[in-house]
């Protein structure tokens, strides 16, 4: 699979001689990132795209595994070609805050941390 070349400059293994990607490791890291980075409704097109996490900051029946499982299930509805091809797993563990807690998601890929994501209101 070969994708746009996404990352800016600041981040981490930023190249600006890259325009696009072939790997399937890092092109995976960019869907993941575009998914925990949007809200439904915001890719014009697909109303059903980005996991809008922030809506599990304040429903008090839901846990670790429920969020990571609507991860998963994410995943292989819009990544489930590639994901089978890229030893992966998401960690969601939650910090307690006085008002409400916040969310931290991280992305391994191949036992390497590829995306860390804190969710707080």
């Amino acid at each position: 699979m070969v994708d746009f070349y996404l990352k800016i400059d600041g981040s981490p293994g930023y190249n600006d001689k890259e325009l696009e990607v072939s790997d399937d490791a890092l092109v995976f890291s960019q869907m993941l990132e575009m998914m925990f980075t949007t809200k439904p409704g915001e890719v014009l097109g697909d109303p059903f795209f980005g996991l809008g996490l922030e809506k599990y900051l304040w429903n008090m029946n839901v846990g670790s595994n429920a969020i990571r499982d609507d991860i998963y299930q994410h995943i292989a509805r819009y990544a489930g070609a590639i994901s089978n091809r890229v030893n992966f797993r998401i960690d969601v563990n939650f910090i307690r805050g006085e008002i409400t807690d916040a969310i931290i998601i991280d992305a391994f890929i191949e036992e390497s941390k590829v995306l860390g994501v804190i969710v707080r209101p």
